[in-house]
């Protein structure tokens, strides 16, 4: 039986390590230092530590999994994580000039359910507003189901995409650019990874 994302999350939230790099520098290139920023799906805040660090202090990060939220206090304790019951972002949050993905729509295998995320952070945005969406390119060695999905190592049903895909899933947005760069998986394999950036108009 495959687990639900939060629960399997949850149970590993000590032990796993994320390997999945977005592109700060070119992410520098279209925000400012004061810029509002929501890392969506934060994790434990490894992006949000590294964002910091490069002096972004309006950080918040948002996730589903109440144990990664709780490791990201612990190892980072100045940065401003929360958890969310659901997928919504609160609207005691206000509204961002940049939200991240990291790898989030690769952990959510339902279209449906795609769908209302990228609607919700679509409001959650400024206008003029950045979204920038990593996430893993379909590979050769993956068994994929018709529908794109597998069930990973931690025995929950993920999904990788091709760009055009990712092109349609972002398509409220004004695409600004989008590539494909290498990258690693959880457990150390090459894989790719596609660097989507968007804007609210």
């Amino acid at each position: 039986m495959v687990e639900t994302q939060q629960n399997s999350w949850d149970k590993v939230a000590g032990e796993v390590s994320f390997s999945l790099e977005p592109d700060l520098n070119k992410l520098a290139t279209l925000i400012t230092q004061d810029s509002k920023i929501l890392d969506y799906g934060c994790g434990y805040g490894r992006i949000a530590s590294e964002l910091y660090a490069r002096g972004y202090s309006h950080l918040t990060g948002v996730d589903t999994s109440i144990e990664m939220v709780r490791r990201g206090l612990k190892q980072y304790p100045t940065l401003n994580l929360r958890h969310i019951e659901s997928h919504e972002i609160p609207t005691e949050l206000g509204k961002f000039d940049v939200i991240l993905f990291c790898a989030v729509l690769t952990c959510i295998p339902i279209k449906e359910h795609r769908t209302k995320i990228i609607e919700v952070v679509y409001e959650s945005l400024n206008e003029g507003g950045i979204i920038y969406c990593v996430e893993f390119h379909k590979s050769d060695a993956i068994n994929y189901s018709p529908s794109g999905t597998f069930t990973s190592k931690f025995n929950v049903e993920m999904k990788h995409f091709l760009p055009t895909e990712i092109s349609g899933e972002l398509a409220i947005f004004k695409e600004i650019s989008q590539s494909v760069a290498e990258t690693t998986t959880i457990s150390g394999a090459k894989t790719s990874a596609i660097h989507h950036f968007g804007k609210k108009f």
